[in-house]
């Protein structure tokens, strides 16, 4: 579903940093949407309060989620969106 992307990342490399937490992390992020849907910029706007997770949980959405694109005057335009993204273990 392109307006509901998985945003559970499962981070094996990162299972010591979310386990000292006791808690699931949540990062969130502010993604420009360009006018295909895919992600042209990601920020960080909410840590998780560990920056490795942050970079990770950015970079998955840059390379992974596509989204619908705003619409303007009947044609698709890039528009900033504001995401929560949930980092926990199984």
């Amino acid at each position: 579903d392109p307006l509901r992307p998985n945003r559970q990342l499962h981070l094996a490399a990162a299972r010591p940093e979310v386990e000292a937490t006791g808690r699931p992390v949540i990062v969130t992020l502010r993604l420009l949407v360009r006018a295909d849907g895919t992600i042209a910029s990601s920020e960080v706007v909410g840590s998780s309060g560990i920056a490795q997770l942050d970079a990770i949980a950015s970079q998955f959405a840059m390379q992974n989620w596509r989204f619908l694109p705003a619409v303007s005057a009947g044609h698709n335009v890039s528009d900033w969106i504001s995401v929560q993204v949930l980092l926990m273990f199984d």
